[in-house]
């Protein structure tokens, strides 16, 4: 099926290094969040929306958010699709690491990470 990796897995690879954000404990973010099928050439810097954004902790584990848009080439997705989906990963978001998910979100939903 036609789908895409997961956040932290999308954050390891090059692809959208222009509509990344790093939100570090203790700050939050309020805003757009946009499907990596967007067009990855509009970047953050020019106004438009982060596609990916990793929660930077203290510690060895990370936490990363996308949302799971269900069109084009992410189309086939079986899990989550049009939903936020937050997963947990070690490794800084550079190198190998299971990830785990952790929530799916609609519209208005929250989630709360203890010790962010």
């Amino acid at each position: 099926p036609l789908m895409c990796f997961n956040a932290a897995k999308s954050w390891q690879l090059p692809w959208y290094d222009n509509r990344q954000k790093t939100v570090e404990s203790g700050q939050s973010y309020n805003g757009e969040l946009v499907g990596i099928v967007e067009d990855p050439t509009d970047t953050i810097a020019l106004g438009f929306p982060p596609m990916l954004i990793k929660m930077n902790t203290s510690g060895s584990t990370d936490y990363y958010m996308t949302f799971n848009s269900r069109s084009e080439f992410n189309s086939g997705t079986v899990e989550g699709g049009n939903q936020v989906m937050i997963v947990s990963a070690g490794g800084e978001g550079i190198g190998y690491a299971e990830s785990e998910l952790l929530s799916k979100l609609n519209a208005g939903g929250t989630y709360t990470l203890s010790n962010f």
